[in-house]
């Protein structure tokens, strides 16, 4: 299993070519797939788009694709709209359906074979992350991922 946290920054690399593609900044889920569906790439200024579909394997300190052309520029089309970039979920509250406020969102746990969500880890409490309650919800809890909260069963 793997956490986001600890792909943040690995290098995505091009079998065919040997070619560095870029680091791994950010990652969009299918919240209807309960899946990784992209990994957002920065190179020189450059954003692309990594289909998690075109990732042959994730190492331990990089992400190998086939072939470079794998990696598409980012554009208003590219990705689909109704993907969830991480970095925008995690700004928002985790909510219980007895609309207790649990915490934020601070890392998502999934399986680097087949992509799918395993679970949410949630924090609460702290000064700048000191003293944080750190909490596992496993991700049959989730109900939705909205834009004002991300919402949970029960």
């Amino acid at each position: 299993m793997a956490l986001f946290s600890e792909l943040r920054g690995r290098q995505a690399i091009s079998i065919q070519e040997g070619d560095r593609l870029g680091d791994v900044r950010d990652f969009w889920i299918d919240a209807a797939g309960l899946s990784v569906a992209a990994f957002l790439l920065l190179e020189e200024g450059n954003e692309r788009v990594l289909k998690f579909s075109d990732v042959r394997k994730i190492g331990p300190d990089a992400l190998m694709v086939e072939t470079a052309a794998v990696a598409e520029p980012r554009t208003s089309n590219n990705p689909p709209a109704e993907w969830k970039l991480f970095s925008e979920l995690s700004r928002l509250q985790v909510v219980s359906g007895e609309g207790v406020q649990l915490g934020a969102l601070a890392d998502i746990e999934f399986d680097p074979m087949t992509g799918r969500l395993i679970s949410l880890e949630l924090r609460s409490g702290g000064v700048f992350g000191v003293g944080a309650k750190i909490e596992v919800v496993p991700i049959e809890s989730v109900r939705s991922f909205g834009t004002a909260a991300i919402t949970l069963v029960g």
